[in-house]
């Protein structure tokens, strides 16, 4: 009788627990969103929305993006990434930049086990090159990820979360090195552009840092990468 009504207490806590996180990473969502909208607007002078990546959203891209000509990436955003994503719990970013009703970039990211990396999975640009985003779709991608880490990192410091993007397209990696991110490290299972690498917790003494690639935390190949 007592050893099931704790176990009820544990299952009933453990459930509580999940609630309120999912409730924090949305609200993280939210404030990151409402930033990169402001900071878009200050940097690009253009009034950019950015949201969820919500159904209609998915119902949009497949009605102008998925068969588009000359796409250079043949992802599926609803079921190969956006909810394997959804399905891995509340500690995920996701959004939509769209544009005068014109949806011009989508971003998918997760935090790693331990708070350790914030990795940018996925990313893709309209593949109409005349898109009013064009050349800002990764620029605004990467500001999303610096806005969540600082909205995510209430109990520690902000720099103890490195950021990184996991499996770069080898066609994009010029891009990326247009844009600064220059440190390219290739493991044996996996490989990834270190944006800004964990540094050390003054307060502990102990350093957040970790292996750029952590394989037991990758999506497959197959699924990986980055492109605008």
């Amino acid at each position: 009788m007592r050893a099931g009504g704790g176990t009820e207490q544990q299952a009933l806590s453990m459930s509580e627990q999940l609630s309120y996180a999912i409730e924090r990473y949305s609200q993280y969502r939210a404030v990151t969103r409402r930033f990169v909208e402001q900071q878009a607007l200050q940097d690009y002078g253009v009034d950019v929305k950015v949201t969820a990546v919500t159904p209609v959203v998915l119902q949009q891209f497949r009605d102008d993006w998925r068969n588009y000509p000359g796409r250079l990436v043949d992802w599926d955003w609803d079921k190969a990434i956006i909810k394997p994503l959804e399905a891995r719990g509340p500690r995920t970013y996701s959004c939509a930049f769209t544009v005068e009703d014109k949806l011009c970039g989508l971003v998918a990211a997760r935090v790693s086990r331990g708070k350790k990396w914030l990795s940018l999975t996925h990313v893709e640009g309209h593949p109409d090159p005349s898109h009013p985003l064009k050349k800002h779709v990764v620029p605004m991608a990467i500001m999303s990820l610096y806005a969540f880490r600082f909205a995510m990192c209430s109990d520690i410091p902000p720099t103890a979360v490195g950021i990184r993007v996991l499996r770069p397209l080898p066609d994009a990696l010029q891009s990326y090195k247009n844009a600064g991110y220059s440190h390219f490290v290739e493991g044996r299972w996996d490989s990834a552009i270190i944006v800004a690498a964990p540094v050390e917790q003054p307060n502990t003494g102990e350093t957040c840092e970790q292996p750029p690639i952590e394989t037991d935390e990758c999506f497959s190949s197959a699924d990986g990468g980055a492109c605008q």
